[in-house]
């Protein structure tokens, strides 16, 4: 091989490398965008709805019947034997279960004001709800589509496009102008079908004690 010839191998696996490294380098990008806005959203609510019920992320907190809903399950104030968090997962400690259980929210701020109401609540300390600024009730907060949901919807169609679509259009027999359509069609369904699902899933209520 020549010396011009080695070169521009050279160059162009120098080159080739370059570029892998961007499209690598622009996925881990993504993903952190992707994670943080995921975080923001899994964060939710914080404050008094008009229920009358303390709500803070998948947790709501009903002071009259001393019970609390974790997004899951239902707990009395007393079934807790502890709790810890770090960073955004919140971990109970449930007298008669051996393993914790971690309730993922979002945000350490999330977790933060968790652990002062749990710290309240084991000091007897008692809350009368406020009258202003009001969470709606619990179906309609989580069947709500909130300007933070949509990007992250937006964000994940956009990548399922380039990393499904492209793809699944490819197969399909698209090619040029016609593939870049289909691919906007593609990103389109992705974000219709999450946002169709976010207001028709269906979801277990909380169901509290007569108090």
């Amino acid at each position: 091989m020549s010396r011009d010839a080695a070169n521009f191998v050279a160059a162009g696996a120098v080159g080739g490398a370059v570029a892998a490294k961007g499209v690598v380098g622009g996925a881990a990008a993504a993903g952190n965008v992707m994670a943080v806005v995921r975080n923001v959203v899994t964060a939710g609510d914080e404050g008094w709805d008009v229920d009358g019920f303390f709500v803070c992320s998948k947790f709501v907190f009903n002071f009259q019947t001393r019970q609390f809903f974790d997004g899951k399950e239902m707990h009395d104030f007393g079934d807790i034997a502890g709790y810890s968090w770090e960073g955004g997962v919140f971990t109970l400690n449930i007298h008669g279960r051996i393993k914790p259980k971690p309730v993922v929210v979002g945000l350490a701020e999330r977790s933060q004001m968790l652990a002062k109401v749990f710290d309240d609540i084991f000091s007897g300390v008692t809350y009368t709800p406020e009258r202003k600024r009001l969470l709606p009730t619990f179906s309609k907060r989580v069947h709500r589509v909130k300007i933070r949901t949509a990007f992250r919807y937006a964000i994940r169609s956009f990548f399922a496009g380039i990393f499904l679509g492209i793809g699944l259009t490819r197969e399909m027999g698209f090619r040029g102008d016609d593939q870049f359509f289909a691919v906007l069609w593609f990103m389109a369904g992705v974000f219709a079908l999450s946002v169709a699902w976010r207001k028709f899933k269906p979801v277990a209520e909380p169901v509290w004690r007569a108090s």
